[in-house]
């Protein structure tokens, strides 16, 4: 009966000819240029093979539902990823990354899901990509991307992923690349998705940050995505620190509060190579934490420090590696908005008015239902209007 309801549902939206290609990955019916963002409720999950298929509830702003139709990958695959049958439930609030189908109706491929606690449900396997000179990246998996280089003696990691398993999982895919041991983890900041798998490392290893980010994992310990209180970090900085790990020269950098009050980025002079984390996160416009301590201003501070590095090569928290280009083309988008929306201050428009002009790059809200960058800058202004 399950099976002959999502069969009467997708005959509604005209796609009972598509179910073959949404059945094998969906090259032809998906339009992959494009990510919506689906916000409801969970009306039913469909944990079979050979796809799992979840039902959302999604209401706009003058209370219309539509009713999403989507699809992700086998009970096999997404075990693989940290999913069981029951991660999701009907009732549950979530948001839906969603790759659209091309003819425009409510149905899609899921990217990741977000739960209400902040628990990120990715459909993605984790990928090791090598860069060059024992410099590598990871994709996928349960949590942001993050990094590794490959020393005389061990093994740098750069971020730790959300899950204990998932550190796990990263940590034996780069037993598959070296047998020599992690040593070290730089943190790129505090947010439960890049700290939160440190207890999946082994003990003693040296985990280095910010000092804001220590102390931001410090005040998390009551939160739903409290960090480990035995995994802080074990080195902290404020500005500069300057390194050689297992005969690799490391440079860390922290210029104001931007994304949040503790962000970092690590630079591999010799590799020309920067991880930067969520601060060059480009599927966000410009993602700023407030309640961080971030700042937009922080931001465009710190992004212009980016870019007057020597690096060729930048791994986003999120995404695909970027290039230099790419991060000046959106400091420019975001310094312009940033101006735009002080003007439209200054003319008396209000919030909502100016939420209206925001341009397609610019996400409404920020991640699960945070102020997007227009609310954030508002609300900057509206404390220090000079």
């Amino acid at each position: 009966m399950r099976s002959r309801g999502w069969s009467l549902l997708l005959l509604e939206f005209g796609l009972v000819s598509s179910i073959p290609l949404l059945a094998h990955h969906g090259n032809a019916a998906y339009d992959y240029t494009v990510t919506k963002t689906v916000k409801g409720i969970v009306t039913e999950w469909t944990w079979s093979n050979p796809h799992c298929l979840l039902k959302v509830n999604s209401k706009d702003e003058k209370g219309n539902v539509t009713h999403w139709i989507l699809e992700t990958n086998s009970p096999v695959d997404l075990l693989r990823t940290g999913w069981t049958a029951t991660s999701v439930k009907p009732g549950d609030e979530v948001t839906v990354d969603v790759i659209p189908t091309k003819n425009g109706t409510p149905v899609g491929r899921i990217g990741r899901v977000v739960l209400a606690d902040g628990t990120v449900l990715s459909t993605d396997p984790l990928a090791v990509i090598f860069i060059r000179d024992g410099a590598y990246w990871t994709k996928g998996g349960v949590g942001g991307n993050t990094g590794f280089v490959v020393g005389k003696d061990g093994v740098i990691v750069f971020d730790a992923k959300m899950t204990p398993n998932s550190a796990k999982e990263m940590i034996a895919a780069i037993a598959k690349v070296t047998p020599k041991p992690v040593t070290h983890v730089v943190l790129s900041h505090s947010d439960g998705d890049h700290v939160n798998g440190l207890s999946g490392f082994p003990k003693g290893v040296t985990i280095i940050a910010q000092e804001n980010c220590k102390r931001e994992m410090e005040e998390s310990k009551d939160s739903r995505m409290a960090a480990a209180q035995d995994y802080l970090p074990t080195k902290i900085f404020d500005k500069n620190l300057d390194l050689t790990i297992d005969g690799v020269r490391v440079q860390l950098r922290h210029w104001v509060p931007a994304h949040t009050s503790g962000d970092l980025i690590m630079l591999l002079p010799d590799e020309r190579i920067v991880f930067g984390g969520d601060l060059i996160d480009l599927t966000q416009f410009a993602l700023v934490h407030t309640q961080k301590g971030g700042s937009t201003e922080g931001w465009i501070t710190s992004m212009k420090g980016i870019i007057d590095l020597d690096a060729d090569t930048f791994v986003s928290g999120h995404g695909d590696l970027q290039t230099k280009s790419a991060l000046r083309a959106r400091l420019t988008a975001v310094e312009a908005r940033r101006q735009k929306i002080k003007e439209m201050i200054a003319s008396g428009r209000s919030l909502e008015e100016i939420k209206k002009t925001a341009p397609p790059e610019e996400p409404p809200t920020g991640p699960f239902g945070s102020p997007g960058f227009t609310e954030v800058v508002y609300n900057e202004f509206a404390k220090h209007p000079s």
